[in-house]
């Protein structure tokens, strides 16, 4: 995408080329999609710090707090339409509001990991 839009000093790396975890260029897409969640999970173990706590930032930070209600608006919306998504899930407001939060949170963590 950099090449085509002629940014000759901008290249992009995949999240496992990041982490060290292969060669993202050798990785058959669907291969790489079905790696992400455990990537995602690598990234946080070794970027959070083991002592954060989203809900305390969340509590000492406004924009923190609005970026996290945001997500969990998101998240309410996307999952229902979802493929993956259970439909035990979609059908219970309690274990879809709890789904949501959980999605939320992690969006959270990433962002928060995506920061530093």
């Amino acid at each position: 995408m950099a090449e085509e839009k002629g940014f000759m000093h901008i290249k992009f790396r995949r999240l496992m080329d990041v982490l060290d975890l292969g060669d993202g260029d050798k990785m058959s897409r669907s291969d790489y999609i079905a790696r992400c969640e455990m990537f995602q999970h690598e990234m946080e173990s070794k970027f959070l710090n083991s002592n954060f706590n989203l809900d305390h930032e969340i509590k000492r930070s406004k924009d923190t707090d609005l970026t996290y209600q945001k997500f969990i608006r998101s998240a309410r919306e996307d999952l229902r339409w979802g493929p993956d998504i259970d439909t035990a899930i979609k059908v219970d407001a309690e274990i879809y509001s709890t789904e949501t939060t959980r999605v939320a949170r992690r969006m959270m963590n990433r962002l928060i990991v995506n920061m530093i």
